[in-house]
């Protein structure tokens, strides 16, 4: 969504260092993961993205949706502004990136 709703660069977050190495390493991956790894290699091609490394205390913000996710078996986007119900979580989990 991020490569067709903008034209910036885009910022992979991730507190697994494996996870991001494995976005930027050129062997072929052949883990269980390996797909999705080829598919995010795929798209970026097509935009700069930035891997940036956070803690978990960072990342509360995908814990919270994952777990609404799976409690209201929902797959909603939100554009522009969060829901309610994570407002200030995202403001507590924004992470200062510089951009060189």
């Amino acid at each position: 969504m991020a490569i067709e709703w903008s034209n910036l660069l885009v910022l992979v977050q991730s507190e697994s260092m494996v996870a991001l190495s494995s976005m930027t390493n050129a062997s072929l991956d052949k883990s269980p993961n390996g797909q999705l790894v080829r598919e995010i290699k795929n798209y970026m091609l097509q935009r700069e993205f930035k891997p940036v490394k956070i803690l978990k205390s960072q990342n509360k913000v995908s814990h919270c949706l994952a777990n609404y996710a799976r409690m209201a078996r929902s797959t909603a986007c939100w554009l522009q502004r969060p829901p309610p119900f994570i407002r200030n979580i995202v403001l507590a989990d924004c992470k200062p990136v510089t951009m060189k």
